[in-house]
């Protein structure tokens, strides 16, 4: 089980009667999803103060031997702080996150996680996924988060196809007052080969908030 002050506990997992389940601590908060519904983006500056938090989450879970596979704005909250504890951001939901220690597999080859926000080895062979998958995912997250939109948009063949094959659209074409170095940490996450991108979640957001 993982253990980090910003990622919601497992408490327990199992099967019973061919149904798996996984039983997390209850958290309160919003989620990014819901914020973006009110708010449509949010401005860098107001969101720089989670991002490393953030990603010191993503990280955290490879180093022990976890992949998220389902990084989204569903899957991070902001939970609600009180006086003397601070609003905290927390990455949440690791029922179909890959144990790499495991031989096993229940999902096979086939593609693992949410459409808009998987990387492309997620959709062309789901057992190659290692860590970048989730830097991809934040990748496309905070393209979203800044912008509105999704980098990709279209029926279910026209997003997969752009994921494996097309670049994502300079995100400065949607938000020209975002630096330049915001667009490069962007475009380098959103890589297709996972050799291109950041090598952590933690080197992708120091490079996104250098031009602040």
């Amino acid at each position: 089980m993982l253990a980090h002050p910003n990622i919601v506990q497992t408490l327990s997992a199992g099967e019973e009667n061919g149904v798996f389940y996984i039983l997390m601590e209850y958290v309160e908060g919003v989620t990014l999803k819901e914020l973006l519904a009110e708010r449509e983006h949010l401005p860098l500056r107001d969101i720089q103060g989670y991002l490393h938090d953030l990603a010191g989450a993503i990280d955290y879970a490879p180093a022990n031997s976890y992949v998220h596979r389902d990084i989204k704005p569903s899957n991070i909250m902001l939970r609600s702080g009180g006086t003397n504890n601070p609003r905290q951001i927390m990455l949440m939901d690791f029922g179909i996150a890959k144990f790499l220690d495991d031989t096993t597999s229940l999902t096979g080859s086939a593609a693992i996680g949410t459409i808009d926000y998987m990387a492309p080895e997620q959709i062309q062979d789901s057992t190659t996924v290692d860590y970048r998958a989730d830097i991809y995912g934040l990748g496309v997250v905070l393209y979203e988060t800044l912008t509105g939109v999704l980098p990709f948009k279209g029926n279910l063949a026209q997003v997969l196809f752009a994921h494996v094959n097309q670049p994502a659209p300079d995100i400065r074409q949607l938000r020209p007052d975002l630096s330049p170095e915001v667009s490069v940490a962007i475009h380098r996450a959103l890589q297709k080969d996972p050799d291109d991108r950041f090598q952590s979640a933690t080197e992708f957001v120091t490079a996104l908030t250098s031009g602040l």
